[in-house]
């Protein structure tokens, strides 16, 4: 079978004219060898030459190709879906990060455990944006039916009341949080979205599935501009839609 892959390589269109124009210009070498035809000198260098030309074309298809299968492969193994745990923490993603921006839920496995790392990076001039679900939004009656949780709001209304030391921080970066009205499609922990260094680690909402087993994707700006700059759009637009979170007086 792997031969038989070779072979319909081989012939491939692309392929196909310069090997023929390879075996053309060696038959007509090897009769003119053996006295079948008559070949001038002038005939002779202009076969040498098709020869040389179509050798040249063939071994540029051949480096193009191994290039676009090398970057496929790479691409394959570096932006598959991953599971929780294979996913960096904050702390490794964010770690000299200038803008940190969040979007979930309620987000209480990334906020709460790293209130400290994000107080520490404000404090080094990192801006944060937070975006969650309203408390009083009439989407958690649908989220409570697809998940296997039923604290949403309280889980929501928890992740706030750590969020007032960080928005009420007077330091070189600031803490925003809006809260969305409407059930936010999917959570994203993403560092320096304006910056070709940029990434993000995008999380899939599921039916009836523990939070543990979601599926996610880690993309960076570079490895995959075209779905990096989608969940970057739709961040701005849900950001954009939210309504601005104020510290209770």
């Amino acid at each position: 079978m792997a031969s038989l892959r070779g072979w319909k390589k081989w012939m491939a269109a692309g392929r196909l004219v310069p090997l023929l124009t390879i075996l053309g210009a060696s038959l007509a070498v090897v009769l003119s060898l053996i006295n079948l035809i008559k070949l001038s000198t002038a005939d002779e260098i202009i076969i040498a030459l098709l020869a040389l030309v179509a050798v040249d074309a063939l071994n540029e298809r051949l480096n193009i190709l191994e290039k676009i299968e090398s970057r496929l492969s790479n691409i394959g193994s570096d932006q598959g879906l991953k599971g929780r745990y294979e996913m960096q923490t904050p702390v490794q993603q964010a770690g000299n990060a200038s803008e940190i921006c969040l979007c979930a839920i309620h987000g209480t496995s990334v906020i709460l455990p790293y209130t400290g790392f994000y107080a520490a990076r404000m404090r080094e001039g990192c801006n944060i944006r937070i975006i969650l679900l309203s408390p009083d939004s009439p989407a958690i009656d649908s989220i409570h039916l697809r998940s296997q949780h039923s604290q949403m709001k309280q889980r929501i209304l928890s992740a706030l009341g750590t969020l007032e030391g960080l928005v009420g921080m007077q330091t070189k970066g600031v803490c925003e949080v809006r809260l969305a009205s409407t059930s936010i499609p999917f959570s994203m922990f993403a560092v320096d979205l304006s910056k070709a260094s940029g990434l993000m680690n995008v999380e899939y909402h599921a039916y009836k599935v523990a939070i543990d087993n979601r599926p996610h994707v880690f993309l960076t700006a570079s490895g995959c501009p075209y779905w990096f700059t989608y969940y970057t759009q739709q961040f701005e637009a849900i950001w954009s839609d939210s309504t601005t979170w104020r510290l209770s007086k």
